[in-house]
């Protein structure tokens, strides 16, 4: 014959509901700061991968900043910020594109009458300048079609090479709490 027990808290029982409360509390904390260090490592192979390219200039890894974790909606979420829009690029790939240079000045006047009406005078242009590795020698151009690239992946990489290392950190986390430590 199986015997069952069941039981529940109704509020009469204080201690063991402050007693989960606290342990809670306890485990977010644990879990906030096991997670950012966790976001730490992350950020450091993230700019590891970055920095190996071999036209790296450092400025895409030094844009992987600010490794946290907070606590967002009852549970645990690590947060790092990419701020360079080429690291979008290199994550999903892009699609056949022009590049343009960054620095062509235009100096503009409206005419007096109706917005439609625009002068535009054109300051100092810009160049694009790179080492064309096809042709052997330094090129400068107004523009350049650029193919398709194919993502390259490296936050998705990132986090499956440390999905192990992730997985142990949260469970040590849970066992410290359990154990009460």
């Amino acid at each position: 014959m199986a015997r069952f027990i069941d039981f529940s808290f109704d509020g009469t029982d204080i201690k063991v509901i402050n007693h989960l409360q606290f342990a809670s509390q306890l485990l977010q904390h644990k879990l906030v700061a096991r997670m950012t260090a966790l976001m730490t490592r992350i950020q450091f192979r993230l700019r590891a991968k970055y920095n190996a390219g071999k036209y790296s200039t450092g400025e895409l890894a030094e844009s992987v900043t600010n490794p946290r974790a907070e606590v967002v909606g009852g549970g645990v979420v690590g947060r790092l910020d990419i701020t360079s829009p080429v690291a979008t690029y290199l994550e999903d790939g892009t699609q056949a594109h022009t590049i343009y240079p960054k620095a062509t000045i235009i100096k503009g006047t409206m005419a007096t009458r109706g917005k439609a009406a625009v002068r535009r005078q054109v300051e100092s242009k810009a160049a694009l300048h790179f080492y064309s590795d096809r042709l052997g020698k330094n090129v400068f151009a107004d523009y350049v079609f650029k193919d398709p690239i194919s993502g390259r992946h490296y936050v998705k990489n990132t986090l499956t090479e440390m999905q192990d290392e992730i997985r142990k950190g949260i469970q040590s986390a849970l066992e410290e709490v359990m154990a009460g430590r």
